[in-house]
């Protein structure tokens, strides 16, 4: 009797150690080839449905009627960079709006991005990071000058498996300016929330939270999967 108790014992120990070998293992969120090793990857698209983008306790919104994304994950396949045009721009309430040196009704954005995931690893999440983007909207003929910048977390997919298309889905939470996610798993495997949240200022006045809500698909090249 004592001897199976040891035995049992020993299986128990086995079992945890592989459970924390297997919890240790765990590199985060990345991008792997069809080998199924880690990659760099280009991704290029256009989309045609709208962008908007909103701030807490405005109803004002600049809204943008094609998108067109470029970007690339570096070789660790976890981080990279990104290029967005916005086109056909304006507001809820009618007006042009136009980036600094852009040409007119359209927003140049420019920035960094990292694959992230949820605590479930369940859901598969770009994380962008916007430079300082300066833009003017004319709004009932008096022209206004935005800035923004920050985080913000995007929904892609699908995940777990090789593709050649992504989906990606900006949200907005039940406000205007509040953004869906903010706490999420970076690619490390670390729980983390946005430092530096996605916000929006006219002209001098204080930032405040902003949303981004979107969608549209991007050509992968080579075929990758996003491993959660």
């Amino acid at each position: 009797m004592q001897r199976l108790k040891v035995m049992i014992l020993a299986a128990m120990a086995v079992f945890a150690l592989g459970a924390t070998m297997a919890a240790s293992a765990y590199a985060g969120v990345e991008a792997l080839n069809a080998e199924g090793k880690p990659t760099a990857a280009t991704f290029k698209g256009v989309s045609t449905k709208k962008t908007n983008l909103s701030t807490l306790g405005s109803s004002l919104e600049v809204l943008c009627g094609q998108t067109t994304s470029e970007g690339s994950l570096e070789a660790g396949g976890k981080v990279g960079t990104f290029h967005l045009r916005f086109e056909k721009c304006d507001t809820s309430l009618g007006g042009e709006c136009t980036g600094l040196g852009d040409t007119a009704g359209t927003i140049l954005a420019l920035g960094s991005l990292q694959l992230a995931t949820n605590s479930g690893l369940t859901v598969g999440y770009l994380l962008f990071a916007t430079e300082h983007l300066h833009f003017s909207c004319t709004v009932l003929g008096i022209a206004k000058l935005f800035l923004v910048e920050g985080q913000y977390l995007c929904e892609v997919k699908p995940i777990n498996v090789l593709t050649k298309t992504l989906t990606v889905a900006c949200k907005k939470g039940a406000e205007h300016g509040d953004p869906a996610v903010t706490s999420y798993e970076n690619f490390k495997g670390e729980a983390a929330t946005l430092t530096n949240p996605l916000s929006s200022s006219e002209g001098d006045t204080t930032a405040t939270m902003a949303a981004e809500e979107g969608e549209g698909e991007a050509t992968v090249t080579p075929e990758a999967k996003l491993d959660l």
